[in-house]
């Protein structure tokens, strides 16, 4: 599992769904209303950022296969790493993602 906390959660929810992720919302009891995707049996989920809980600078990386659509969309520039494509671009809470080509 991996939960990202988020100062905006609509516009992370945006971000990450422009990544082909599909995420559905979610409440579990009284606990707070966020988004979770299931990714090839890794859970990721969205939650709002609190005081007790802050945004945290983590990096991330997916394989996509409309790669050259969303770096143009992203107006990100590519670079290559061992023959491979991959651009990295900032979340709405400044986490650095890596886009690779599939």
């Amino acid at each position: 599992m991996l939960v990202l906390r988020c100062a905006d959660l609509k516009k992370t929810r945006d971000f990450y769904s422009s990544l082909g992720l599909k995420f559905v919302k979610e409440q579990h009891g009284n606990s707070l209303v966020h988004y979770a995707c299931n990714l090839d049996g890794v859970i990721f989920e969205l939650y709002p950022a609190s005081h007790s809980l802050p945004v945290e600078n983590s990096r991330l990386g997916f394989a996509c296969s409309n790669f050259t659509e969303l770096s143009e969309y992203m107006r990100a520039d590519i670079k290559q790493r061992n023959g491979n494509d991959y651009f990295v671009v900032i979340d709405p809470d400044g986490r650095k993602v890596e886009v690779y080509n599939v």
